[in-house]
């Protein structure tokens, strides 16, 4: 697939991107926040990670440091600007919602690091983000 690639320097870049890429990203974001979290230094976290929460029920983490209790969350303004068609409910029924899944996460310990497109666009927020909450380097 690299062949017509016109350096060496953008066969290793292609050659690195199809080996860090991972089908579990389910959003730019989400593929956004993995570089990011590589490039930052940060331990690689597990994608798409269900766990159990204490009422019995199932949540889906977009990343888990599951050794260091961490969770992490990327959200867009998509989620709530288009809640309707979405999900069915509305803006705020979104963030009620999401406001008892994350109560229902820190039960089962780990703490929650929130991020969004502009600490993306910031990166130094987005460390500050996973510092705060004690997620390991590498």
């Amino acid at each position: 697939m690299s062949e017509w690639l016109w350096s060496r320097r953008a066969v290793r870049a292609w050659d690195w991107a199809a080996t860090f890429a991972d089908p579990l990203s389910e959003s730019p974001g989400e593929s956004r926040s993995r570089v990011l979290i590589h490039q930052l230094g940060f331990a690689a976290p597990k994608l798409q990670t269900p766990i159990r929460l204490p009422d019995g029920s199932t949540a889906r983490l977009d990343f888990d440091w599951e050794a260091d209790r961490v969770a992490g969350e990327f959200d867009g303004r998509i989620k709530f600007d288009q809640a309707a068609g979405l999900s069915g409910t509305t803006e705020s029924g979104v963030y009620w919602n999401q406001i008892q899944r994350e109560e229902k996460v820190r039960d089962t310990g780990r703490s929650i690091a929130r991020w969004n497109w502009g600490d993306l666009a910031e990166p130094r927020r987005l460390e500050l983000k996973l510092l705060r909450e004690g997620v390991s380097r590498r």
